[in-house]
C-alpha cells in the first residue's frame, strides 16, 4: 500500500510553532549559505538543488510522509513554472502567425499529421474541455485552417481535417516552433533528456485515463482509486 499523498497525511503530533522552527532553520540555511535573493522561487530552486546539507538536517525532523508531500508539492510547482516559460516562448513563436498559442498549435498539429478526427477525439487529445475546445475548432473554421465534413461511415458523425492553408500555416508556424522547443529543452544533455521524456511520459500515462474518465470524481476518490491512498 503506498503511503498518503499531499492533502491525506497524518502527521506527526507537531505544533505549529514545530513546524515553524524547522522552516526557520531551512531559511537560516538558506542565508548562511550566501544567498541572498529572498525570493519563495530562489528559496525552492535551492532545495531542489540541495545546494548545502542543512537544508536536508531540518528536513529529518518531519516525518517521512511529510517530507514526500513537500516533494509532491515541488514537483506540481516546477511543472507549473515550466508551463508558464513554455506559454511565453511559444507567444513569442507564434507572433506573426494565426495561430493563438499552443491550443491552437496543436490542434492543427494533430489533424496534419494523424490525419482526420472527430471533435471529441480532437479535444479530448490535447487535454481541453468540450467547450474551451469547440471555440478553438470554431476558431480555426472560420481562419479555414481546418474544415468540417461528415462521416463516411457513420452520417451521424462530423470529422475535422486540415485545410491546404491550415497545412501551409502550419509549416510556418513550425519554423519557429523549433526554435522554442529547443529552448524549452534547456542546457539538457541527451541522457538527461531521455530520462525526462520517459519520465514525462509515465506521468501523462497515469493522468490521461484520470482526465477522460474521471472529471466528475471527488480528489478524494482518485487517490483511493489510482494511488491506492486509504480512504
Amino acid at each position: 500500500m503506498k503511503e498518503r499523498g499531499w492533502g491525506e497525511l497524518k502527521f506527526k503530533k507537531m505544533t505549529k510553532f514545530d513546524l515553524a522552527k524547522s522552516m526557520f532553520s531551512l531559511i537560516e540555511a538558506y542565508e548562511k549559505a550566501g544567498n541572498k535573493t529572498m525570493t519563495t522561487e530562489a528559496f525552492l530552486l535551492w532545495l531542489n538543488g540541495n545546494a548545502i546539507d542543512a537544508g536536508k538536517t531540518a528536513a529529518a525532523n518531519l516525518n517521512k510522509a511529510e517530507s514526500n508531500a513537500f516533494s509532491e508539492w515541488r514537483i506540481s510547482y516546477f511543472v507549473w513554472l515550466m508551463s508558464k516559460y513554455a506559454k511565453t516562448y511559444v507567444k513569442k513563436a507564434l507572433q506573426n502567425s494565426p495561430l493563438i498559442g499552443l491550443d491552437d498549435f496543436g490542434f492543427l498539429i494533430s489533424l496534419c499529421y494523424e490525419g482526420s478526427k472527430t471533435k471529441t477525439e480532437l479535444i479530448q487529445q490535447n487535454i481541453m474541455e468540450v467547450s474551451s475546445g469547440m471555440e478553438i475548432i470554431k476558431r480555426l473554421e472560420k481562419k479555414k485552417l481546418i474544415k468540417s465534413f461528415r462521416d463516411e461511415k457513420d452520417k451521424r458523425a462530423i470529422r475535422l481535417a486540415a485545410t491546404l492553408k491550415g497545412q501551409t500555416v502550419l509549416a510556418e508556424a513550425m519554423k519557429e516552433m523549433y526554435k522554442a522547443s529547443n529552448i524549452i529543452a534547456g542546457d539538457l544533455n541527451d541522457n538527461e533528456r531521455v530520462q525526462l521524456l520517459s519520465i514525462l511520459n509515465k506521468l501523462h500515462l497515469f493522468h490521461n485515463p484520470i482526465f477522460l474518465n474521471e472529471s466528475k470524481t471527488e480528489l478524494e476518490e482518485i487517490q483511493v482509486k489510482y494511488l491506492s491512498v486509504d480512504s
